[in-house]
């Protein structure tokens, strides 16, 4: 299980990317799960990077590996060019895939079995029939998101195994994993938009994040990359991210909770700091946040 958000901020002016860094393994009696400290956001050539969420993580690997290959030989990284790149490597993967686990243990390849040449043996119907309905049925449920800039335009797309290209670029945002739902729930409750400033995305996607840590196998450790045009993909200042930790935490806690102590509270200011970081970051003044009153102290 995994969740993984990528949004359009600022008048798509930034994309803001988080990713929980939880692996399942699968066992005979239960699975275990661990969050792991693998990250699920992989900066590819050019301003791009990747988000991965699959049952197992061989398979993305395998996609991705091929997809920097190719984007590495060639001199401009497009959009074109990834998406060309991204559904070649989904098929070539899955077609290995279904040739190591159904066709090879009946001692065939995907010739063998689909183009058999003159003069072979015809296979036996039963067994014909018997690799169908494993292949029709065979299942690796494996979505990746690629997110980047092509000159200063923001380009999003999602694709799904076997090779399924969804683009998500007129909504601004893109979700995969088993926390799908309940983040993209919670993203429309916190009214999210495209054009929203960087600090009110970063934010949002945050909470649409924590809003799926109760389903089992999303983890609650996460990773965060930030993209502007023209630049690679970057982290979150620790600083910046304990801030909107300790923010969601202030804003989300019960009144009638436990008190909470000075360093889980939003520190006094908390809206300068933000400010300042985004400013820095975009380049250019933002508009300043409302001001909040924190009772914690500097």
């Amino acid at each position: 299980m995994t969740i993984c958000i990528a949004a359009f901020a600022a008048k798509s002016r930034a994309i803001v990317c988080i990713a929980d860094r939880a692996l399942t393994y699968p066992g005979f009696g239960t699975y275990t799960e661990t969050d792991s400290g693998i990250p699920k956001i992989v900066d590819l050539p050019g301003h791009w990077c990747a988000m991965f969420s699959c049952d197992g993580i061989a398979f993305p690997k395998r996609v991705l590996d091929r997809v920097t290959s190719h984007l590495k030989s060639i001199d401009t990284v497009t959009r074109v060019e990834i998406e060309k790149s991204a559904k070649q490597a989904f098929n070539e993967v899955w077609r290995q895939e279904i040739e190591d686990q159904i066709l090879k243990p009946s001692l065939l390849t995907i010739d063998t079995y689909a183009n058999r040449p003159d003069g072979m043996q015809p296979l036996d119907p039963a067994l014909t029939m018997k690799i169908a309905k494993e292949i029709s049925e065979y299942k690796q449920n494996c979505s990746i998101i690629f997110c980047g800039y092509e000159e200063a335009l923001p380009q999003m797309f999602t694709v799904h195994t076997p090779c399924l290209v969804e683009p998500n670029d007129w909504e601004g945002f893109s979700i995969i994993g088993g926390g799908t739902e309940a983040a993209r729930n919670q993203l429309i409750y916190q009214q999210y938009d495209k054009d929203d400033s960087l600090q009110s995305v970063l934010y949002d996607v945050f909470c649409a994040k924590c809003a799926t840590e109760l389903i089992q196998g999303v983890g609650v450790e996460w990773n965060w990359k930030v993209i502007l045009p023209g630049q690679k993909p970057f982290a979150l200042p620790k600083k910046i991210d304990d801030l909107i930790d300790r923010l969601w935490g202030e804003r989300t806690h019960s009144p009638f909770g436990p008190k909470l102590s000075k360093k889980e509270k939003a520190p006094l200011g908390w809206e300068k700091t933000f400010d300042e970081y985004v400013d820095r970051t975009l380049g250019k003044k933002t508009s300043p946040s409302s001001p909040v009153v924190s009772e914690d102290q500097p």
